[in-house]
């Protein structure tokens, strides 16, 4: 461990150094540059003049060059059009570089043409800086970019050349004009106005480059400043603004060049490698699992759902094929499932695996799935591999198994009564039938579409809290009034169990309700009968505690065991040896939990096994 550590600190020291040692290198070459231009400019002005304009020139070029060239992969506009720009800015400054006062290609004209050509073109490069942050994400139509650059540049030509029109910028022997100065402060403001732009746009470009075009165009609004100031073409304050332009297309040259060069992906493709890290992302993220393959069936991706469905990782199962990884059987034959990469990759087309599909994880571990493949397609229509989308069904098996068993007890228990009530009054309305029999069949009748409507009323209640469209109509009532009504009316209709009710005098009044409260007891009367002996008692009590209404319904059952406790209020349970014999879906104790929730309050029942049961619900008064 001790050697390896020595080793990583070794290499990051070199890296250090070498950095440095570059840096070193590098300024030591510009300071060597600098003194021998301004010895070249010292004993020849126009040879300094011309070697500093031919080095922007060749850079101009230059990254027109590379834009061009580079065009078809670029997804940012920035570049492209820049090297659009600095084709004519290029240009302008070689004619600017030709007109220069002593290279004697324009004759007779002074050092007026040169400085119109500078302000021109400098006009036209701060412009270009403005415009190229707002082009990134914009379609750009390379034709009218090339049409309205050409036009711009002959226009300040012929304006200079032949209609003689543009503003005068300078007077031998007085030097700048007033429309040049003032030029070369507009300049400056457009160029911070770039600035300003690129940083809105920071986030479109890797920090170094961002820092060198900045810094490229800083520099450049220095160089502008110094062009104030000279009065002699051939004068020190001219020198360094050229000395200024240097190091800005320098920096640019850093930037769009050499950095697009050697990291294309911090500039030419930086875009590309955010979709690309986005696309992973987001199907790292999706609750499926997704396994990409190439045209070989050889895994290329998989997502985090993939590897915890089939128990490998990512690094174990790249390169392999997916019949390695993916291992699929079919649940009733146990025989192996085709290769879903095989049938994308022979039909072209989406394919789903069958059902009843068993997925072997790599432990043994069988799940249930279900998935679909899609090919992969190159531009040109070529399958170049495929994705498959799986997903554990395992719960959407129980839910819907939940649902067969669900649909199949109602429709018995809905059956039952309807069956009573049908035969009871066919029975009752036959010739022969006794008054007194007459009546005992439309009691049993009556009681049966009680049982039927209380069923299809917590069905309803259910419904209602599942969608999320249980709303509560409260008014201000006296709650031992509305449990003494309710036990009443229950009562008249059941002679196999007594029922008592203590309700505490002076309760406060409070907001529930109504038809809740009454739906509340009778399911749990309803309750209390169907796991109660014959002719014992149930009392009902009412009565107020901490703040809360505490209404109890006890009977004289079997009780509840520990383990039967925690199945209560959970749908379709139905608890004790002949829970099966009774009547009922099986949620009437949930519907009162979430009526009782819904009230804010909260129920629960005490019991002990041969001592009976008592259950309570509260509502805050």
């Amino acid at each position: 461990m001790l050697s390896i550590s020595q080793t990583q600190k070794d290499d990051t020291s070199r890296v250090h150094f070498s950095s440095k040692s570059k840096f070193i290198f590098i300024v030591l070459i510009g300071t060597a540059i600098v003194v021998i231009l301004y010895f070249v400019s010292r004993y020849n002005y126009l040879l300094f003049h011309s070697f500093a304009e031919g080095f922007s020139i060749v850079i101009a070029f230059a990254i027109f060059a590379i834009a061009w060239n580079s065009r078809r992969f670029l997804d940012n506009n920035f570049l492209l059009f820049l090297g659009i720009a600095y084709l004519f800015i290029g240009s302008l400054d070689f004619v600017h570089t030709l007109a220069y006062k002593g290279m004697g290609v324009f004759t007779g004209s002074g050092n007026n043409p040169a400085t119109q050509i500078w302000i021109s073109t400098r006009y036209l490069e701060s412009l270009s800086l403005v415009a190229a942050p707002l082009l990134i994400r914009r379609r750009l139509h390379i034709n009218f970019v090339f049409l309205t650059y050409g036009l711009a540049a002959a226009l300040i030509l012929t304006s200079i050349f032949y209609w003689k029109i543009f503003p005068t910028a300078f007077v031998e022997g007085v030097g700048l004009t007033q429309f040049k100065v003032i030029s070369e402060y507009v300049i400056s403001m457009i160029l911070a106005s770039a600035i300003w732009l690129l940083y809105r746009n920071r986030n479109e470009f890797s920090s170094l480059v961002f820092k060198l075009v900045v810094a490229s165009i800083a520099i450049t609004i220095a160089s502008e400043m110094t062009f104030t100031l000279y009065t002699d073409a051939y004068g020190i304050a001219n020198m360094i603004g050229h000395l200024l332009k240097i190091l800005s297309f320098y920096l640019i040259y850093k930037a769009l060049i050499e950095t697009g060069l050697r990291s294309p992906y911090d500039l030419l493709f930086r875009n590309l490698k955010r979709s690309e890290q986005r696309w992973a992302m987001t199907l790292s993220s999706i609750g499926d699992a997704v396994i990409a393959t190439d045209a070989t069936g050889r895994i290329t991706f998989m997502n985090s759902v993939a590897e915890s469905l089939t128990g490998w990782t990512s690094k174990e199962a790249t390169n392999k094929q997916i019949e390695e990884v993916l291992h699929i059987i079919n649940e009733s034959t146990r025989e192996a499932v085709e290769n879903p990469a095989t049938r994308v990759i022979e039909e072209g087309s989406v394919v789903g695996l069958a059902n009843h599909t068993i997925l072997v994880q790599k432990d043994g571990t069988e799940i249930s799935i279900d998935d679909s493949g899609a090919p992969i397609r190159d531009q040109d229509g070529v399958i170049t591999g495929f994705v498959l989308v799986f997903r554990d069904i395992a719960e959407r098996r129980k839910a819907e198994q939940i649902k067969d068993e669900f649909i199949g007890l109602v429709s018995h228990e809905l059956r039952t009564p309807m069956t009573v009530i049908s035969g009871a009054l066919s029975v009752a309305m036959s010739e022969g039938v006794s008054i007194k029999e007459s009546k005992e069949l439309l009691r049993d009748a009556v009681k049966s579409s009680e049982d039927l409507t209380q069923i299809l009323d917590n069905l309803i209640e259910l419904s209602r809290y599942q969608s999320d469209r249980l709303r509560l109509y409260v008014a201000r009532k006296d709650v031992g009034e509305i449990v003494q009504d309710a036990v009443e009316k229950e009562g008249r209709h059941l002679d196999s169990h007594h029922l008592t009710v203590a309700i505490s005098r002076d309760l406060p009044a409070t907001d529930v309700d109504e038809v809740r409260i009454r739906h509340i007891i009778r399911n749990l009367l309803s309750n209390a009968v169907k796991y109660s002996l014959a002719n014992t008692n149930i009392h009902i009590s009412v009565e107020s505690k901490d703040d809360n209404i505490l209404v109890g319904v006890k009977d004289q059952g079997e009780g509840i065991s520990t383990n039967d406790m925690t199945r209560l209020f959970q749908p379709f349970e139905r608890i004790g040896e002949d829970s099966t014999n009774q009547p009922g879906l099986g949620f009437g104790l949930l519907v009162c939990k979430r009526l009782v929730e819904a009230h804010g309050g909260h129920i629960w029942v005490e019991s002990e096994l041969g001592q009976g049961s008592t259950f309570y619900f509260s509502l805050p008064i």
